[in-house]
């Protein structure tokens, strides 16, 4: 679960550098960042780019517990470890990229602006704790595909 999800967060990292330098964020949110109120095709298609490399990601740690560590994993087992590998990466978002990133560093060749959101852990720890029903969410389908998948 760890490797999946430390290699899940790399490739997190790097679906958001590229969403950065593409310049798509900014159909996504504002300059306070908050999500924006109409959405156009870019932001739809990055949010469905992510919606697929997460699942992605828990259907890979799902098929590496059931073909390296599990003859049959349970359905709870299944759960458990792509519910694992997602707040692995969420948990990565929080503090390395959230706080340390963002918050701390703040640095200039990312143009941020000196906003609440921008500035101050609050508005991320609060993201954080809305993302873990998503995250459950994304979980029970990871779970409920790879049964179907067996």
């Amino acid at each position: 679960m760890l490797i999946v999800g430390a290699i899940g967060s790399g490739l997190f990292t790097c679906f958001l550098a590229l969403f950065a330098i593409s310049g798509w964020v900014k159909y996504l949110r504002d300059e306070a960042g908050r999500f924006q109120k109409k959405w156009n095709w870019k932001a739809v298609s990055s949010v469905f780019i992510f919606i697929v490399l997460l699942l992605g990601i828990l259907l890979w740690g799902n098929n590496r517990l059931g073909l390296y560590y599990m003859d049959n994993p349970t359905s709870i087992a299944l759960f458990l470890n792509a519910f694992g590998i997602f707040f692995f990466i969420h948990l990565f978002d929080l503090i390395i990229i959230d706080y340390f990133l963002i918050v701390k560093w703040h640095p200039k060749f990312l143009n941020l602006p000196d906003t609440e959101y921008y500035t101050t852990i609050k508005p991320h720890f609060i993201g954080f704790v809305r993302g873990l029903p998503f995250g459950i969410i994304g979980s029970i389908l990871a779970t409920a595909i790879s049964i179907i998948m067996t």
